[in-house]
């Protein structure tokens, strides 16, 4: 499988620097979609190097919305393309007043399928393709002449079924024995977040201050976060203790700012 997302800090600042020249003329200018075009044909260019026969390509995201169909040109119809919107997908009156709305679309309709966040994003898509590409669409796709791309709403989360079988593994169970000893008469606030390095206060941690201020002695309570680890430390951390994981580099106190 290859899978394509935007992440580096170059294509960030290119992404800035065209932001700022539209804010400040408030204008759309064609240079900008030169730009957004090569960059979206340079991505293309390397998945259609490195692909392989069974291989599925999976695009993320509104930096990429060209590249399904560029790469679909260059490997035809039996290609496994999938993209998915992370963002909101407007109505056909909004979407309607871009430039370039056109290639936009069937920069998407490249894919063999198509997801969104939402059943509203979904259906904004649809009636968009519909009104502006005078295609045929059904309530699961768009019809084209030679196929059929499926448009489905896959919010991102977690699967709960799943979720509960992990719970019942042994190393979840040694995991909780551990917390509830070294915790024990406390009760113990836990959100798993993604934080920088070093860590800072998230929105939890703020959440976690204002619900168990004057509810909770300071000796009854105490506040840790997980935050999510480097490849590395994750290693070392599934091949240590918990207990450790938590003590050396996860663990954030706030008892002290909080009361």
């Amino acid at each position: 499988m290859i899978i394509i997302t935007i992440i580096s800090s170059d294509y960030l600042s290119l992404v800035g620097r065209i932001t700022n020249r539209v804010s400040e003329r408030r204008a759309f200018l064609d240079h900008s979609w030169k730009y957004f075009e090569a960059l979206n044909r340079s991505i293309a260019d390397v998945i259609i190097k490195d692909y392989k026969k069974g291989d599925t390509v999976w695009v993320n995201d509104y930096h990429l919305l060209l590249v399904p169909r560029m790469v679909r040109d260059a490997l035809g119809p039996d290609a496994k393309i999938g993209f998915f919107l992370h963002v909101g997908f407007p109505s056909s009156e909004i979407f309607r007043c871009l430039a370039h709305r056109e290639k936009l679309l069937m920069g998407i309709l490249g894919a063999t399928l198509v997801g969104f966040q939402t059943e509203e994003y979904a259906r904004h898509f649809l009636q968009t393709c519909s009104r502006l590409l005078n295609v045929e669409v059904k309530n699961d796709g768009v019809l084209l002449d030679s196929r059929l791309v499926d448009v489905i709403s896959l919010p991102i989360g977690i699967d709960p079924g799943q979720l509960e079988e992990k719970r019942k593994e042994p190393e979840v169970d040694e995991w909780m024995a551990q917390l509830k000893q070294r915790y024990a008469g406390m009760k113990l606030f836990v959100a798993r977040d993604k934080v920088g390095l070093p860590p800072s206060p998230s929105n939890r941690h703020i959440f976690s201050d204002k619900m168990i201020v004057g509810r909770c002695s300071r000796r009854e309570t105490e506040v840790v976060g997980i935050r999510t680890l480097p490849e590395e430390e994750s290693r070392i951390c599934r091949e240590g203790t918990a207990d450790a994981c938590i003590s050396s580099r996860a663990r954030m106190q706030l008892s002290d700012r909080i009361f």
